[in-house]
């Protein structure tokens, strides 16, 4: 089995979260912060557009009990895994394959990727996989904010075509500090 990799994504084990997170595998999934969340029975996974809101996730697993990284920079408990660069730091238990020709996803090392689980009402067709446009961070100072934050969404236009585009955060735009 494999968890789809979209965005950035945090990909934890779920004996882990049986282990360590209060209430589990069951629990987790009823605190994910968005419509992303899948697991394939041995790896959770929950998607984010933007590091400021998966470092803020991280960090409410982290205050839960799980370990990020080791002294090493090596992904403990909680890797975070990029669409397109594949995890962001050395993982063990991880294995990433990147597809061009559909979704990227991610299975438990020593194992058989078999079925791709994805999120509930998630169709390829409207995904990020299918048509993902990555702007650099360097190209994004060419958006401007539009409308501000609506429907857990930030809103942004484009000053010269007037394109409109939005992007997912589900904890808001002013997310910056440690969660309660």
């Amino acid at each position: 089995m494999s968890v789809l990799i979209e965005g950035i994504s945090v990909v934890v084990r779920n004996e882990t979260l049986e282990e360590k997170y209060p209430g589990g595998v069951d629990a987790y999934r009823l605190h994910v912060p968005n419509r992303t969340f899948c697991t394939d029975g041995v790896l959770t996974r929950v998607g984010f557009m933007v590091p400021i809101d998966v470092g803020f996730w991280v960090r409410i697993l982290q205050k839960r009990g799980l370990l990020w990284v080791d002294s090493e920079k090596r992904f403990r408990d909680i890797a975070v895994v990029d669409q397109l660069a594949g995890p962001t730091s050395t993982c063990d238990w991880l294995v990433y394959e990147r597809q061009f020709d559909g979704p990227n996803y991610a299975w438990l090392s020593g194992t058989e990727p078999g079925e791709l689980a994805v999120p509930r009402d998630w169709c390829y067709e409207e995904s990020l996989s299918k048509d993902f446009i990555y702007t650099p961070k360097e190209g994004a100072d060419r958006w401007r904010a539009a409308e501000g934050h609506r429907d857990g969404c930030d809103l942004f236009i484009h000053p010269r075509t007037g394109q409109k585009t939005a992007c997912a955060r589900p904890f808001g735009p002013d997310v910056v500090g440690m969660p309660d």
